[in-house]
C-alpha cells in the first residue's frame, strides 16, 4: 500500500469516526434541532464532505477521483444513515407501543 493509499485510508476512517461522533451529537440534541433546524445539520454535513476533500486534495496531495469523492461520502453518510434508520426503529416501537408487535391473539 503506498504512502497516498494509507493516508487516504486514515483520512476515510477518521471521517466515519467524525461522522459517528456527529451523529451522536445530534441524537443528544435532537429535540431541539428537528424538525425546524435539519437544513442546519445538513449544511454541516455536507460541509465536513468538502473540507475532508479539501484537506486530501491541498493539504496531503491526493489527486481526486470520481471513487475518492465517492468514498469520502460514503464515509461521513453511512454512520447518518445508520442513526436515521435506527431512529425510525426507535419511532415505529414507540408508536407500536409493545416493542413492534401489532397485537396478540387469545
Amino acid at each position: 500500500m503506498t504512502n497516498e493509499n494509507l493516508t487516504i485510508l486514515t483520512v476515510l476512517i477518521v471521517s466515519f469516526l467524525c461522522s459517528a461522533g456527529y451523529a451522536a451529537f445530534l441524537e443528544i440534541i435532537h429535540d431541539v434541532y428537528s424538525p425546524r433546524q435539519t437544513w442546519l445539520a445538513v449544511v454541516v454535513g455536507n460541509g465536513a464532505i468538502v473540507d475532508t476533500l479539501s484537506i486530501l486534495e491541498r493539504q496531503l496531495g491526493a489527486a481526486l477521483s470520481a471513487p475518492i469523492v465517492f468514498l469520502v461520502m460514503v464515509a461521513w453518510g453511512a454512520p447518518i444513515v445508520f442513526w436515521q434508520l435506527w431512529q425510525n426503529h426507535q419511532r415505529t416501537i414507540q408508536t407500536n407501543g409493545n416493542g413492534g408487535v401489532h397485537g396478540s391473539e387469545a
